[in-house]
């Protein structure tokens, strides 16, 4: 089912601070998915958070936010138990918002699913945590900063991945990003300028 995202002047403010406002558009699924762009501090993660629910605009509104079973969000500030293996944690995301479990998950990004969450470096935690968000074929996929940590062979699968889904009627990617390269694998742009210090 296709999904539109409608953000009506949309504001968010910490304290006295804006972070952004007025911020107003329709996001569409099969439309080649959103660069969420902006300088440090402009609200590209905080955005994210609203969408998926887990923040609240200060003024403004969303429309169009599909219910948790079709949104998959990766993001540093967002884990889940470090004390799960991989293997129970994706079951769970694949048992609660996929129709099947992914063909080749493991071979694709290399990870052996009994190693525990907390036990994995950096890089091999963005790659699962990535990896399990791009598995969702229908719904909406929040990706920030999605290639941190990652060595020119999984940024090359990410890439690869979002390729896959971007045009998919049924899939609305947005990807908040500092990386003009990571930027370029969208069609579309949303920028956040900076409202100010």
């Amino acid at each position: 089912m296709p999904l539109v995202l409608r953000l009506n002047r949309l504001g968010l403010r910490y304290g006295e601070r804006w972070i952004f406002r007025g911020l107003s558009g329709e996001l569409r699924s099969g439309e080649g998915g959103y660069a969420v762009v902006g300088p440090n501090g402009s609200g590209k993660s905080s955005l994210l958070g609203l969408i998926a629910g887990t923040l609240s605009a200060s003024e403004g509104s969303i429309e169009g936010r599909p219910p948790l079973m079709r949104l998959a969000w990766q993001s540093p500030h967002v884990l889940p138990p470090p004390l799960l293996s991989l293997q129970e944690i994706a079951q769970s995301f694949w048992q609660h918002k996929c129709p099947t479990d992914p063909k080749n998950f493991w071979e694709k990004w290399q990870l052996s699913p009994q190693k525990r969450l907390d036990a994995l470096s950096s890089g091999m935690r963005q790659r699962f945590l990535v990896g399990l968000a791009l598995s969702l074929e229908e719904g909406l996929i929040l990706l920030d900063e999605p290639t941190t940590f990652l060595d020119t062979h999984y940024r090359e699968k990410v890439r690869t991945e979002i390729a896959t889904l971007r045009s998919s009627p049924e899939c609305l990617i947005l990807c908040a990003t500092n990386d003009p390269e990571e930027a370029s694998w969208l069609s579309k742009s949303l920028p956040l300028p900076s409202y100010g210090d």
